[in-house]
């Protein structure tokens, strides 16, 4: 062996690595140098793969790769024991994996040395499955959280689709998208279909609603061809730009409905189908707070939404043959059919099914125009207008003429009048006022408490019929035996408030004493500040973050009494609980209100406590088409 660089002279095949390891940490990157250029071009042998790995050359399994760590320079072996490296020449980018210290790679002799070896920079997608990935499920921001991004930037942009398409696929099931609350200012990681890019349009539909997060493009820190990339990437991986369809089990779709799909052919043996319906994220808080404002944001989300956007999917097969499909109007379609949140040239609120196309606002953008979605509002024929101008009655169409006869017919039953004198004054009297009563509260462990849906606020639809439509003449002439129905709405819901407010103040009581040890903690009442029909009462922050939301139900009966809840309140809780935060979401059930001795049933969770049977969901509405 050369002697010039000092190597001692004794065979090599005997040194133990520990030996060698010793040996070589002793000697400089000069040296080290040196070494590698003889041994490239005098002793190949020594080096070089064999066609079987006993044939390798022996320093193959000897510690003379150098690296840097945090901790100084050491000495490794170059590739392991089943043969895949174990040292990787440097990378343009900061890597998790071990490299050759940077100003021996950079000589061009030991470079070309290494190459030879069979040492190559790390591969990228390696990387990011080893080390990216993992770090990623966590759902936490770490320290090299944004390198670690540009790096997944990166291998988004290569040519090599296989590898690709793998990553992308591990990454839509890691929550991995920084992304904020623009409503409250909660930062988190979520999965990236659970997040949107922000808009105008979708910052209006989504005000009062706690649940939107939005991509934090800002905080990357990207350059504009990065950024560009990341948005790429990012709406290949479903991040939306209009309100998620979440799918749903509660279809209006009928046995009659799908065998119409089928082309009227009957389901043979052993067939499996599937409904794919849809509801959509935000609507009902949409329809609850609806304004002007509003009402032009959905518009402008709809008109501009992919033509498949408002459809949703039926799946048939006898497993002898192919998958058949057909697509239906998804079952938000309906409540944007029925529900009052267009506004006409007069600026009345309505519903499309109530106007023809050419009553609505001019504020309406109707250029380009899609056809599909005029079929989704199904707004009412210009005709039936000129027949209700001629004739001066109300059209009304077939499916809504047995609820209309229904209507009358109340209408029509004698009632004992109430006066007015009669009324006012009428409320709730408690005996004790909310700081006089006992505080008193638990959390809701074992025992059941019935949650129905309150009538006033659930959305029906009657029956489909096959006959025409008819066109009836409205008749509003009364008695003075009928009964005044706004009479006796003022008094039931002057009686609701007042039961209400008395367990908002008692609920806030306790609040203040839960947490009146916790300077950290904020405590905002939503009515106080004038933010109702957002689906909670109270909002508990620390430091900022949103902790818990509360929605405060309220009765005069003893504990087991069914309370009512909003669509939009078991909406916002079923929320909350499909992005792993239905722990954030309390319902504070107050009972025996106005007396010495109420109670506060705290439940969190109800999304997961009505999954786990420990609550139940009492439903009163249902819809059948």
């Amino acid at each position: 062996m050369n002697t010039e660089i000092g190597i001692p002279e004794y065979d090599l095949n005997d040194l133990g690595n520990k030996i060698v390891k010793e040996f070589l940490e002793e000697q400089p990157d000069k040296w080290l140098i040196q070494f590698y250029s003889v041994i490239h071009k005098a002793a190949p042998a020594l080096w070089r793969a064999g066609t079987r790995p006993s044939n390798n050359g022996i320093l193959r399994t000897k510690p003379i790769i150098r690296v840097e760590t945090s901790e100084g320079t050491k000495q490794v072996l170059p590739f392991q024991s089943n043969g895949k490296p174990n040292v990787f020449l440097p990378a343009k980018e900061h890597t998790k994996y071990a490299t050759v210290k940077l100003n021996i790679a950079k000589n061009k002799e030991a470079k070309k040395f290494l190459e030879d070896l069979g040492l190559t920079p790390p591969d990228l997608f390696a990387e990011i499955n080893e080390f990216i990935i993992p770090k990623l499920r966590t759902g936490q921001t770490y320290p090299d959280y944004f390198e670690d991004f540009k790096k997944i930037i990166e291998a988004s942009q290569t040519a090599n689709q296989e590898k690709r398409n793998s990553v992308i696929r591990d990454l839509k099931e890691c929550p991995f998208v920084l992304c904020y609350n623009s409503q409250t200012g909660e930062t988190k990681h979520l999965k990236a279909h659970e997040v949107y890019f922000l808009s105008d349009n979708l910052k209006v539909y989504f005000h009062d609603n706690f649940t939107a997060f939005y991509v934090a493009e800002e905080q990357y820190d990207l350059s504009i061809k990065n950024k560009a990339a990341l948005i790429a990437l990012l709406k290949e991986m479903n991040v939306s730009e209009f309100p998620i369809k979440l799918l749903t089990t509660e279809t209006y779709l009928t046995t009659e409905d799908k065998k119409q799909l089928r082309a009227k052919s009957d389901l043979p043996d052993r067939t499996w189908e599937r409904v794919s319906d849809y509801n959509l994220h935000g609507l009902n808080t949409c329809f609850d707070n609806i304004n002007f404002e509003k009402s032009i944001a959905l518009w402008n989300i709809l008109v501009s939404a992919p033509d498949d956007y408002s459809l949703g999917k039926y799946e048939w097969t006898n497993y002898s043959s192919y998958i058949r499909t057909k697509t239906f109007p998804a079952k938000f379609t309906l409540e944007l059919k029925k529900s009052p949140w267009l506004y006409d040239a007069n600026e009345n609120l309505v519903s499309p099914t109530d106007i023809t196309f050419s009553q609505l606002s001019e504020q309406y953008n109707t250029k380009n125009l899609k056809n599909s979605l005029l079929a989704v509002l199904d707004f009412k024929p210009e005709e039936i207008k000129a027949i209700e101008e001629r004739t001066g009655g109300k059209f009304i169409p077939v499916d809504e003429y047995e609820k209309y006869k229904q209507w009358k017919s109340e209408q029509n039953k004698p009632q004992q009048k109430l006066k007015k004198d009669e009324t006012e004054d009428e409320g709730f009297t408690p005996e004790y006022r909310p700081e006089e009563a006992e505080l008193n509260s638990r959390e809701l462990d074992e025992v059941d408490i019935t949650i129905e849906f309150n009538q006033q606020q659930a959305q029906t639809e009657n029956n489909n019929d096959d006959t025409t439509n008819n066109e009836v003449e409205d008749d509003n002439n009364t008695t003075d035996d009928e009964i005044d129905d706004t009479i006796i709405e003022k008094l039931n819901q002057k009686l609701l408030k007042d039961i209400g407010d008395w367990g908002q103040t008692y609920v806030s009581l306790d609040l203040n004493e839960e947490f009146r040890a916790d300077p950290e903690i904020e405590i905002i009442d939503l009515n106080n500040i004038g933010k109702t029909g957002v689906g909670c009462d109270f909002v508990i922050k620390k430091n900022g973050e949103i902790i818990r939301l509360i929605e405060v139900k309220t009765t005069v009966e003893k504990f087991g009494q069914t309370l009512s809840i909003s669509g939009t309140q078991w909406e916002i809780a079923r929320n909350y609980f499909r992005v792993n935060d239905g722990d954030k979401y309390w319902i504070y059930c107050v009972f025996n209100a106005g007396q010495e001795y109420p109670e506060i049933v705290k439940v969190k969770n109800p999304i997961q406590k009505w999954k786990d049977g420990k609550l139940l969901a009492h439903p009163v509405n249902f819809v059948i088409k």
